[in-house]
């Protein structure tokens, strides 16, 4: 067991997975918050581990990337998806969870664990403390970035994203409305609003006003692809919208009995559905043409907002330059980044950086040298492809499947069938390489707090 202190900068999900995750292996954590007085652009409240994006960790399956991450994360006895099952709303298909029961889960076995001390302030660590976690997210504040610049001596890269809006369930038109799952496939999950041709030539319209709606020198290209705001998505004219995120393929509304011209789709935000997320509907614009816009889908006419979209930048280091597969800087020995700086994006992508991060940091207070998860498991795959990348990169990227190594036995089957297979021999090589190491539990459905 580690004994000294670990510092980890940063309270969002990738921060309290490592301070936990440090603090099981008997380190004294001092996990500093790191959010200035004034706030920051996406982050509301007190609580840590504030999902700022949407409330879903995205597919469950573990013949998906997204998927496997979250079975590996509960193999590995990950506090983030220990929180995301206490507090699901939405299974199996995906994995959605009440937005703030989510953070206050996390807060309180933060705040209750007696090995970890809650600093609500920043910190700028001095390059001789050590071990350190650095995870101080998207919303880097200048305090930390100037740290991190001593630590590593590299500029850091910077890339674009924005959110989905929130809206009040008692402002929605609920004749217009209705649940039912694309081609009748399975049991419905989210909730349909329709826009008929005149509609949509309406809502692209106030979309073309604002051409792509990025501030001055900013690049379509510098706006992550999974985050792009729908007036990007708009002006770039790669796919129509309706025929992208907002597809009505599928769909029949029981006002009409038709298919509409588009559907935007809503996700429930809480347990008790008085919130609901407008899914894929991320955009950046000014308040009152968010409200224009929405207001053209049908049943959303009078939509109250309790958050807008909003666009923001969002930092990251240039990971192959100065980071290894073990999350430690190469130019500093006890140094460890986590969650979004290093690249990886995604909750589920956070969390694992910060696990390995935070077991990592513990491993250097008992004199061991820390440990690469194998690659034959996608937490071991994306921390390869983290620094794996030809040149450098002050990039985001998305975890696949297709950085798992190809199956040395050949494995033949359909395609499903192939990464189900994957799957299987990722979470068996993870199990055996954390009993081998002594490294956390030995199989899933672990709930240890």
């Amino acid at each position: 067991m580690a004994t000294g202190q670990v510092t980890v900068l940063g309270g969002g999900l990738a921060g309290a997975e490592a301070a936990y995750q440090a603090a099981r292996r008997g380190a004294s954590v001092r996990l500093y918050e790191m959010r200035p007085e004034a706030g920051t652009a996406m982050h509301e409240g007190s609580l840590l581990a504030e999902l700022t994006g949407s409330a879903c960790f995205g597919p469950e399956q573990p013949d998906r990337a997204t998927g496997l991450l979250i079975h590996e994360l509960r193999r590995l006895g990950s506090v983030i998806l220990q929180a995301a099952d206490a507090t699901a709303i939405i299974r199996d298909a995906v994995l959605c969870v009440d937005r703030r029961a989510f953070a206050e889960h996390v807060t309180q076995v933060i705040e209750e664990h007696p090995g970890i001390e809650l600093v609500r302030a920043e910190a700028a660590p001095t390059p001789a403390e050590t071990p350190v976690v650095v995870a101080t997210g998207p919303m880097t504040t200048p305090l930390a970035a100037r740290a991190i610049f001593k630590f590593t001596g590299h500029e850091f890269g910077f890339y674009y994203g924005a959110c989905e809006p929130l809206l009040a369930a008692d402002s929605l038109n609920e004749s217009r409305i209705w649940s039912q799952a694309r081609f009748d496939e399975g049991e419905p999950i989210y909730r349909n609003c329709a826009m008929d041709e005149e509609q949509l030539g309406r809502f692209l319209a106030i979309l073309a006003e604002h051409g792509n709606g990025l501030p001055e020198g900013v690049r379509a290209a510098d706006v992550f692809h999974e985050y792009r705001p729908l007036e990007v998505a708009a002006a770039d004219g790669e796919k129509p919208l309706n025929a992208s995120r907002l597809s009505a393929g599928g769909f029949t509304e029981p006002a009409t009995g038709r298919q509409p011209a588009a559907v935007c789709q809503l996700c429930p935000d809480d347990a008790a559905r008085t919130v609901w997320r407008a899914v894929n509907m991320h955009t950046g614009l000014p308040p009152s043409q968010q409200r224009r816009l929405i207001g053209e889908v049908a049943g959303l006419e009078g939509a109250e907002f309790l958050r807008h979209g909003r666009l923001h930048r969002a930092v990251c280091l240039n990971a192959p330059l100065v980071l290894g597969p073990t999350y430690e800087l190469a130019q500093r020995r006890g140094v460890f980044i986590a969650g979004a700086l290093t690249g990886v994006v995604g909750y589920t992508a956070a969390a694992a950086s910060g696990w390995l991060a935070g077991v990592n940091a513990a491993r250097r207070l008992e004199a061991a040298e820390p440990v690469a998860l194998p690659e034959t498991s996608l937490c071991g795959a994306m921390a390869q492809a983290m620094i794996g990348a030809n040149g450098a990169r002050s990039r985001p990227f998305a975890v696949n499947f297709g950085m798992l190594p190809a199956d040395e036995a050949g494995v033949e089957g359909t395609k499903d069938q192939r990464r189900l297979a994957k799957a299987e021999r990722a979470l068996a090589s993870l199990a055996q390489f954390c009993e081998d190491n002594a490294l956390g539990p030995a199989g899933p459905g672990t709930t240890e707090s």
